[in-house]
């Protein structure tokens, strides 16, 4: 393995749950693993409580790890899942975890090898990515029902070049220290997190957004 990622651990979590779109997974995890260089498959693990993607994980060559009931529920956190994966692998406190939601199929190897690169050179001990967002906060309101609502961020700034400046944070790809897991929070970020700019890409989490995707890349060809 290259010196860049020698003490790196690829995790995809790939639940079998999923109300919006029934086993995405299924389809999303054989994508994320074609976004993986070959020689980071032995240093990838898939954490899931589906035995169907438990054969796709061993028919490529990674690991396999056998989610935990409790990390496996509708309630289970990603930070809690990661800890589970850390603990049952042993894997060392020095050694870094990049995590690889599998809900963007247009991630690509390059995507990864930049976003390592940037987190290396920032010095920071986690990383998640950031993106342009569509509508800013200040003109987003609170639903009170019987169509009245409130501001959910109180101001009286009207014009948009008064607005501070703000960014969508996305776990397109979430990179940290091992041992500094415990100071993230349930978004698997904290105060000192730095973010890794990221064009808008597709987050699939419905049957909509994966056939959304199908059809730009069949534009793209």
């Amino acid at each position: 393995m290259d010196d860049k990622v020698n003490n790196y651990w690829f995790v995809i979590p790939a639940r079998k749950g999923s109300k919006r779109f029934p086993l995405k997974n299924r389809k999303l995890v054989p994508l994320t693993l074609t976004q993986l260089d070959k020689q980071w498959i032995e240093k990838t693990i898939i954490t899931t409580n589906d035995s169907y993607i438990v054969e796709i994980g061993k028919s490529q060559g990674a690991h396999v790890h056998n989610r935990s009931e409790k990390n496996s529920s509708d309630n289970a956190s990603m930070k809690d899942t990661l800890k589970e994966v850390i603990s049952d692998f042993n894997i060392p406190k020095n050694d870094i975890l990049i995590c690889l939601y599998p809900t963007y199929p247009q991630r690509t190897i390059k995507n990864i090898v930049l976003a390592i690169d940037f987190f290396k050179k920032s010095g920071a001990n986690s990383m998640l990515c950031k993106k342009d967002i569509k509508s800013h906060p200040y003109l987003c309101m609170r639903d009170m029902g019987d169509n009245k609502g409130s501001l959910f961020i109180e101001s009286n700034l009207y014009r948009w070049q008064d607005y501070p400046k703000c960014f969508q944070y996305s776990h397109f790809i979430a990179i940290f220290k091992i041992d500094e897991i415990d100071n993230l929070n349930y978004q698997l970020f904290n105060k000192d997190t730095v973010y890794y700019n990221i064009s808008d890409v597709f987050d699939v989490d419905t049957v909509s957004d994966f056939n959304n995707y199908l059809i730009s890349k069949e534009k793209k060809k």
